[in-house]
């Protein structure tokens, strides 16, 4: 049974933070005082954390927490125009640095003619990585990737926009729990169009709802921390 609470970061928690990644973030267990009433609970404490995927903030000098206690990590790329080597070597330091154990896929593999030799180029950085080609939009692709899934491991998803992290992440669900983009030919216009997955999931788009709740609460919190350290 899934129970889900609201709950703001305790006072005592910023000020013993010594960085904004030592506040809560996603995947974090905490230690939580349940409200009494219907209020909100009070988040106590971070439990330790088996691995950190941490990244410098854009622009800034300071470590941001992206997930915390995941497994794995899949490293989204594709053919096109995003497929970048040196991203990838960035991502895999990434994901090793953090503790969890990197995956890379190479996703529409349908959309390229040269996929073997873009999956040789990986090869020759990942350092022994799991490479992973595969087709998102299609079914019998992903059996590989769901092995991952098979012994209670977490995973997480990285890559850039565009890449097919929602698409795969819809597939692997079995439903429609990311908005989704593709090219299409608009007959009016006379060219290619995005259009976006109008099929969304009703339970996703209230998660994401409750997502942009958390998130700007956590954002206050942040700030509320910055200002206590100036």
């Amino acid at each position: 049974m899934v129970t889900e609470l609201s709950a703001e970061i305790s006072g005592r928690l910023c000020n013993h933070a010594g960085q904004r990644s030592d506040l809560p973030g996603v995947g974090d267990f905490v230690a939580l005082r349940l409200a009494l009433t219907d209020g909100t609970s009070t988040i106590e404490a971070v439990l330790p954390r088996t691995t950190a995927l941490i990244r410098r903030a854009s622009g800034e000098n300071r470590p941001q927490l992206l997930a915390a206690n995941v497994d794995v990590v899949f490293i989204v790329t594709a053919p096109d125009g995003d497929f970048n080597l040196a991203r990838i070597e960035r991502l895999l330091a990434l994901v090793r640095g953090s503790g969890a154990a990197p995956v890379i896929i190479l996703n529409k593999e349908d959309l390229a003619g040269d996929v073997p030799v873009m999956a040789e180029q990986i090869a020759s950085v990942s350092q022994g990585a799991p490479l992973h080609v595969i087709s998102a939009r299609a079914r019998d692709c992903i059996g590989p990737i769901e092995g991952y899934f098979n012994i209670n491991q977490t995973v997480g998803i990285v890559g850039s926009s565009g890449v097919g992290k929602s698409t795969l992440t819809n597939e692997l669900l079995g439903r429609g729990a990311q908005a989704t983009v593709w090219l299409g030919w608009d007959p009016k216009l006379q060219r290619e169009v995005a259009f976006q997955n109008s099929k969304e999931d009703p339970r996703a788009q209230s998660d994401a709802r409750k997502l942009r709740v958390r998130r700007n609460k956590q954002h206050r919190a942040e700030m509320k921390f910055r200002r206590r350290l100036e």
